[in-house]
C-alpha cells in the first residue's frame, strides 16, 4: 500500500484544463464519427475528407436561426459577417462553458419550435462544428457569405447533393487538381 501511495504521487495528474481540452477532443472525434456515420446513412458509402470537409459549413448555415436567438438572449449586437457573429467569444464561452442557462434554452427550444434536448443538441453541434471548421474555410465563407444570404439560403437536400456533387466534379478535374496539389504538398 505504502509504495502504491509512492507510485501515486510521481504521476503528474491533469490539471483541471488539460482534462477540459482532452474531454474537447474527445467530443469532436465523437462528432466526426457521427457526421460520417450521418453521411454512410444517407448515401451508402463512407465520405471523403471532402465530403466531411463540405458538410461542416452546410450544418453551421444550418444554425442560422440558433445563432441569432442565442445572440438576441445574451444581448449581443448582430453583425452582417457570418463568420464575426458566430466567433463573439462571449457567445462562444456561452457554448462551450455550460453558461447558458435552462431558461434561456428553453426561450430559445419554444422560439426555434424544437424540444429543449433537441436544442441542445444543435448548441453542442455548433460549437464542435466551428472547432472542426479550417481557418481557410471559415475565411471564404466570410468573404463569400452574409447573414442575409444564409436567411436566404434555403436549399433542399437534394439541392444541396446537386451542388456536392458538382463541386467534387470541378475538384477533381485535372486542371483543378494540378492547383491543388501544392496546397496539399505544403
Amino acid at each position: 500500500m505504502k509504495q502504491y501511495l509512492r507510485e501515486i504521487g510521481r504521476v503528474n495528474l491533469l490539471t483541471a484544463r488539460d482534462e477540459k481540452d482532452l474531454a474537447k477532443k474527445i467530443e469532436l472525434a465523437k462528432r466526426l464519427r457521427q457526421i460520417k456515420q450521418d453521411y454512410r446513412n444517407e448515401n451508402g458509402e463512407l465520405p471523403s475528407p471532402t465530403q466531411v470537409l463540405l458538410t461542416l459549413p452546410r450544418e453551421i448555415g444550418r444554425s442560422v436561426a440558433i445563432i441569432r436567438l442565442l445572440r438576441e438572449e445574451l444581448s449581443l449586437p448582430a453583425t452582417e459577417s457570418f463568420v464575426e457573429n458566430i466567433s463573439e467569444t462571449r457567445l462562444r464561452e456561452s457554448i462551450d462553458d455550460g453558461v447558458l442557462d435552462q431558461q434561456m434554452i428553453t426561450s430559445i427550444a419554444c422560439k426555434l419550435g424544437k424540444s429543449i434536448s433537441d436544442t441542445e443538441r444543435l448548441l453542442v453541434n455548433l460549437s464542435l462544428n466551428w472547432d472542426l471548421m479550417p481557418d481557410v474555410i471559415l475565411n471564404t465563407i466570410d468573404r463569400c457569405v452574409s447573414m442575409a444570404d444564409l436567411d436566404e439560403f434555403n436549399l433542399t437536400r437534394e439541392r444541396i447533393r446537386q451542388i456536392e456533387t458538382k463541386a467534387i466534379r470541378k475538384l477533381r478535374h485535372p486542371s483543378r487538381s494540378r492547383k491543388l496539389r501544392g496546397y496539399l504538398e505544403d
